[in-house]
């Protein structure tokens, strides 16, 4: 019995299902016979808890970051900024996305000293992004006033 909840296990984990494929391994663990099979299905444990954080993680940052930009498309720039500095503060955002997100943000609540700190930090971490601020409303006055860059 053990043994057919752990092949079960392997298949789900094999196809990436790693919910379903922990509960096999951990029924397996408390049907195992052999020491051999509890400590495989241990080890799969392990890894099953640590790809489904990987993916809540993954999701959270893809649900935060689309929040941010979300919240820049419709003009509420301080709550983009406090979800942008959260993503930053937990180290889930590159510092070029950080900071032409920000730049944006800050454009748009007028802090227009503040947007070309956070812009020229961006252009210089991605030169291409000052071809990209030129395309974006609220950066191309920034740029086209910015010296030495």
């Amino acid at each position: 019995m053990a043994l057919k909840l752990y092949e079960e296990g392997l298949k789900l984990f094999n196809k990436k299902d790693f919910k379903k494929a922990l509960a096999k391994f951990e029924k397996a663990l408390e049907k195992a016979e052999f020491p051999e099979l509890a400590s495989r299905c241990k080890t799969f444990i392990v890894i099953c808890r640590e790809k489904i954080e990987e993916a809540k993680s993954k999701k959270d940052f893809e649900n935060n970051y689309a929040t941010a930009v979300f919240l820049l498309n419709n003009g509420n720039f301080s709550d983009a900024i406090k979800v942008l500095n959260l993503l930053e503060k937990e180290g889930k955002i590159d510092k070029e996305s950080y900071n032409f997100l920000s730049a944006i943000a800050e454009a748009g609540m007028e802090n227009l000293k503040k947007a070309e700190q956070y812009l020229k930090k961006a252009i210089k971490l991605n030169s291409s992004n000052k071809i990209a601020a030129l395309k974006e409303p609220l950066l191309k006055p920034i740029v086209e006033n910015m010296k030495g860059i």
